[in-house]
This record gives structure tokens, C-alpha cells and sequence, in this order.
């Protein structure tokens, strides 16, 4: 009796891909689809190590198979720059995005060639990106695909370390009688100590942020979010189910912190500070 795909389980749909690639090769369109929806429960799971990792190869087999114009090549883009926006990887989401609809468009006009004169197309048909343009080289730091050769969009700007120019802009600022700008939390008794050295820090369950809080079942997933703006860190809740506190109040938009400000999420107590 021939196993039937659960195409909810993420086990039984890697077990089907695995099956494909064996009997119709590495580049065959059918695989695509199966890896687009492994990739997708992965996404859904919030793994999101594998979904990038498998929305490539869609990307890769759909490109050699389909080609660059191809409907389906501008859903596997689509698919990364969702991935990467969720991240809050926004430049590369926008590239991405801006990729996508350049091959939708591209693909539209391939329709509809035969109604159109051949120099209206090659005119108008835009100059689509190659995969190998993404993958030629990594980024020193965080080691992700650069969009170029030179600038990593995610971590760096060209040769510049953003957690350095994140720290020296702190540095130039000093604390005030209302309080300073705050570059570290802390728990209550000062045994904890995080370190705000990143533009964007995610916090919450999930071991993929920055601060992780992984017992405590209080925490949502990516409950919270600190983004530098300006000289300061501004806290932003995620929708989280249980909310995020800053001195007593829930906050319901985006919350500048200075130094002393007590911040609770769950069970989870951090004072705010400014300090080495």
C-alpha cells in the first residue's frame, strides 16, 4: 500500500522530497513544489534557519528548470522576501520583493509576446539579477549571502561593524538627571547582564533571538523587539499574548527606554542601564 504524504507534517513531506530527488533528480520542478512546501512549514514553525536554506534550493532548481521569467521563479523570491521581512531584515526584503516583481513582470510580457512587437519587449523587459550574483561571497561577520560583493545589508555597512558604530554613538552621549541612553539590561539582582550591542534585537522563547528566555512559558516566541533609533533604544511589542511592561504600564506603541526604566515580560524583570 502506497504511504500517503501528511502534507501538515514536516517529517512526512521531507520524507516525500527525499523519494522525489532520488527517482526524478535534483532539478526536477515536481521536487520544487515539495521543497516550497517544506520550507513553508518550517516558516510557519518559525524555523527559520531551514526555510532560508530550503526556499534557495526552490529558487536554484526553479531557476535551471523554469527559468528566470518564469511565474513560478517569482514565487520562490516572494517566499525569501517574506522570509527576510518577518526577520526584520528589511533591505534584504526589499531587494527581494523588488526582484520578485521584476520576473513577474518580465513573465507577463513572455505571455504576451506574440501581441506585442519583438522591440516594444526587449525595451521594456527588465535586466533580472542572477543567483550567482547573491552567492559569490559571505559576510565576515554574521556569515550570511551577500547581496553584493562588498556590502552585507543584514550586519554590516561595507567594512564598518555595526555593533561598533552602535557603541560609539552610545559612548558619545552621557546620562542625564532624567536618565541616559541605555546600552545594557539587567536582571533585578545583577546576576543577568545583556549587552545592547546590535540595531535590532528580537527577545522572547525562540532560540533564534538575540535574548532568549527559553523557560519561561510566560515569554511568547519573539515577544518583544529593540530597535536603536536616534541615539536610543525604542521597545516594541510583538502582539505578544501576556504583554510588555515598561515601569507598571503596558506599553501600545513604541517605548523610547532610559537608564532605571523596569521592563517585565512574564516573569522575566530587566532594569534598563547605561554603563560598560
Amino acid at each position: 500500500m502506497k504511504a500517503v504524504t501528511d502534507w501538515n507534517s514536516i517529517e512526512s513531506v521531507s520524507r516525500l522530497a527525499t523519494q522525489q530527488e532520488a527517482t526524478l533528480g535534483s532539478m526536477n520542478p515536481q521536487l520544487a513544489e515539495t521543497l516550497a512546501q517544506l520550507a513553508d512549514l518550517y516558516f510557519l514553525a518559525e524555523d527559520y534557519i531551514n526555510a532560508e536554506s530550503i526556499y534557495w534550493r526552490v529558487l536554484t532548481i526553479r531557476q535551471k528548470a523554469l527559468g528566470e521569467c518564469h511565474p513560478d521563479t517569482a514565487a520562490a523570491l516572494q517566499s525569501l522576501a517574506e522570509l527576510y521581512e518577518i526577520q526584520d531584515r528589511y533591505a534584504e526584503a526589499q531587494r527581494f520583493y523588488k526582484w520578485a516583481t521584476s520576473v513577474k513582470k518580465s513573465a507577463m510580457l513572455k505571455m504576451h509576446s506574440d501581441r506585442l512587437d519583438a522591440t516594444v519587449v526587449k525595451e521594456v523587459e527588465p535586466k533580472l539579477p542572477q543567483i550567482s550574483d547573491l552567492q559569490d561571497a559571505s559576510c565576515r561577520k554574521c556569515g550570511r549571502k551577500l547581496l553584493d560583493s562588498t556590502v552585507c545589508m543584514y550586519c554590516t555597512q561595507g567594512s564598518f561593524n555595526a555593533a561598533a558604530l552602535l557603541k560609539k554613538a552610545q559612548e558619545m552621549l552621557t546620562p542625564n538627571e532624567n536618565g541616559g541612553p541605555v546600552n545594557k539590561l539587567s536582571s533585578e539582582d545583577g546576576t543577568e547582564q545583556y549587552k545592547l550591542d546590535e540595531h535590532n534585537i528580537v527577545i522572547g522563547r525562540h532560540p533564534s533571538n538575540q535574548i532568549v528566555f527559553a523557560d519561561d512559558k510566560h515569554v511568547s516566541r519573539h515577544h518583544a523587539k529593540l530597535q536603536f533609533i536616534g541615539g536610543d533604544f525604542v521597545l516594541v511589542d510583538n502582539g505578544s499574548a501576556n504583554g510588555t511592561y515598561v515601569n507598571g504600564q503596558r506599553i501600545q506603541v513604541p517605548t523610547k527606554l532610559k537608564s532605571g526604566d523596569v521592563i517585565l515580560m512574564g516573569s522575566k524583570k530587566l532594569i534598563a542601564g547605561f554603563g560598560k
